[in-house]
C-alpha cells in the first residue's frame, strides 16, 4: 500500500510539469504556427521591439496580423492590428488546473497515508477518500487561479510566427 501511494504521488507531480517545455520552439524551428493559441475571445498579451506589452482579446487574424480588442466581442474595425513580424513574445490566459490537481492529489495521498499508518486499523478506508478529496480541492483551486502561459518567445534569429488556417471556435 505504501509503495502504491509513493508511485501515485510521483506520477501526479510529474504529470503537471512535463507539458510546459513543449510549447516553446526549438533552435531548429524557422516558423511557428500560433493558430492553436489564437481563437476569437482569447485573452492575450503581446510584446515586441517596436511595441510595449499590449493586452486584450483576440478579435481576428488577417494576413499575418492579429486584431486585438480591449473587450471581448469587439468588432474587427475597432480592434488594434499588430503585425506578427513585430511580435517577440505571446502569452495566453489560462488556469492552474493540472498543477492544482497534482498538488491536491499529492496532499491527499500524504494525509491519507499518514492516517493509515498512524490510525492503527487493519483496513485503511480513509486513503482513497483522502486522495479523492485532495484531487477535488486541487482541481477547484487550480481552476480558480488564473495565470499567463507563455506560448511564443523569439530570440535573436529565432522563428518567425505564422498563422495557419484561422481557427473559428
Amino acid at each position: 500500500m505504501k509503495r502504491l501511494a509513493v508511485t501515485l504521488v510521483m506520477v501526479l507531480i510529474t504529470a503537471g510539469t512535463s507539458a510546459r517545455a513543449q510549447d516553446l520552439p526549438t533552435t531548429e524551428t524557422t516558423h511557428l504556427d500560433l493558430t492553436p493559441y489564437l481563437h476569437p475571445g482569447t485573452p492575450i498579451r503581446i510584446s515586441g521591439h517596436s511595441l510595449r506589452r499590449v493586452g486584450g482579446y483576440v478579435v481576428g487574424v488577417q494576413d499575418n496580423t492579429i486584431l486585438v480588442g480591449n473587450e471581448k466581442g469587439v468588432a474587427a474595425d475597432g480592434a488594434k492590428s499588430i503585425k506578427l513580424a513585430t511580435v517577440d513574445t505571446l502569452w495566453t490566459r489560462g488556469n492552474w488546473f493540472w498543477p492544482g490537481v497534482a498538488l491536491g492529489g499529492s496532499a491527499g495521498a500524504l494525509v491519507g497515508g499518514a492516517a493509515c499508518v498512524f490510525g492503527g486499523e487493519d483496513e485503511c478506508k480513509v486513503f482513497p477518500v483522502a486522495i479523492a478529496t485532495g484531487l477535488a480541492i486541487g482541481a477547484a483551486v487550480g481552476t480558480a487561479r488564473k495565470i499567463w502561459k507563455q506560448r511564443f518567445v523569439r530570440r535573436d534569429g529565432g522563428p518567425v510566427p505564422t498563422i495557419g488556417p484561422w481557427n473559428q471556435r
